[in-house]
């Protein structure tokens, strides 16, 4: 994994890249629709005119740091 900081652009692009390769990669139809359904907000990103994103910092307390 890179230490690179990432821009918001970088992760919404490589989110929506693994959704469609995702559905790309489902042999079964009734999986493509549960899938497309599921993340299409992620796929039709271009017709969005606004798009939320939720991130969570790392919390340093958490698997034993402090």
């Amino acid at each position: 994994m890179s230490t690179e900081k990432k821009t918001t652009d970088d992760i919404v692009a490589h989110n929506r890249e693994w959704a469609i390769d995702r559905l790309e990669s489902a042999e079964l139809v009734g999986d493509k629709i549960a899938l497309y359904a599921e993340f299409e907000e992620w796929i039709e990103l271009e017709e969005q005119e606004e798009l939320e994103i939720i991130s969570l910092e790392e919390d340093d307390n958490v698997n034993g740091k402090m």
